[in-house]
């Protein structure tokens, strides 16, 4: 795994990147909660006679992750290493757009906030890099609906059944302008609007209709549209 093998090398390297078995196993419960602690794996492995080699654990480990997870795990450790002064691993990055699905519109485990924003983001901007606007589309649909359900969850959790990306924008707009009634509701409208249409581009365009480079400037447009959005509610979360 070409992937894993890269990854290894930035998180083997002495300094301030290196992963410990228990920081690469507190990293892994960020996305899997129910993940055994460092000595409760390393006990397991012990007495299946499997190898407590970091190298090899921490393979097993990523290997045994569904797609969405390990698409997470990559990007998790990828952002940690880059803020503890990592060179920005673009390669990699790109290479994970090539090599691990895309997220599917499922609500990824763990925190809906800014660093997480800035997560997809990044993903999108490498996907436009490299071309691939059905693919911002995907993140963008799945970021868009992560932070409306992570909104709903808990400002309007009476509704936190709800799935559908429209529906979830009605709801919002409808509490923010219940809540803030000193702002223009038009303020607030805009959350639905934005839903509607990046809900209308994904049922539209699958991705046998994008045109290569000149879909590009639509995927720009609506990750803009997800980033504007999206800080809106970053300041209600």
């Amino acid at each position: 795994m070409v992937v894993y093998r890269d990854l290894f090398k930035i998180i083997n390297k002495a300094g301030p990147s290196y992963y410990s078995g228990p920081t690469f196993i507190e990293k892994v419960q960020e996305i899997k909660h129910d993940f055994p602690s460092y000595g409760e794996l390393l006990e397991v492995r012990r007495n299946s006679g499997a190898s407590t080699s970091r190298k090899d654990y921490f393979k097993d480990i990523l290997l045994g992750l569904n797609d969405e997870q390990k698409h997470w795990l990559v990007l998790s450790i990828l952002d940690d290493v880059e803020k503890k002064g990592h060179a920005p691993c673009t390669e990699l990055r790109a290479m994970i757009g090539g090599t691990l699905s895309a997220p599917v519109a499922t609500i990824p485990i763990g925190t809906w906030n800014s660093e997480r924003l800035q997560t997809f983001l990044r993903e999108m901007d490498v996907a436009l890099e490299n071309r691939k606007p059905e693919r911002v589309l995907t993140l963008s649909y799945t970021c868009m609906e992560g932070f409306f359900k992570a909104y709903v969850r808990k400002h309007v959790p009476d509704e936190e059944g709800e799935n559908e990306i429209t529906a979830l924008a009605k709801i919002i707009r409808e509490d923010l302008k219940a809540k803030k009634k000193e702002y223009p509701g038009e303020a607030f409208n805009v959350v639905t609007q934005t839903g509607y249409a990046i809900n209308r581009v994904r049922d539209g365009f699958s991705e046998s209709h994008f045109g290569g480079e000149a879909d590009v400037w639509l995927a720009m447009y609506i990750r803009d549209l997800v980033n504007t959005h999206i800080r809106l509610l970053l300041h209600f979360l």
